[in-house]
């Protein structure tokens, strides 16, 4: 989870250099250099149906809470 949060957090960084380079040319230089930065890389998680079992124990559970 740090990976994807720093992640979102070079987005948004990105985004205002973007920004800034529009606003003063003169930074531009600096602005490419940072945009430079790779993002980190990470696994992403397999996603799974529930088994039958799992299934009916949250189906029983939900019926439990309204009954």
């Amino acid at each position: 989870m740090i990976v994807r949060s720093c992640n979102a957090r070079l987005v948004a960084l990105r985004s205002f250099l973007k920004f800034a380079a529009r606003r003063d040319v003169t930074a531009l230089q600096i602005v490419e250099q940072a945009l430079g930065v790779s993002m980190k890389r990470f696994e992403r998680l397999m996603f799974r149906f529930l088994t039958r079992e799992e299934m009916l124990a949250v189906i029983g559970a939900r019926q439990e809470q309204i009954g």
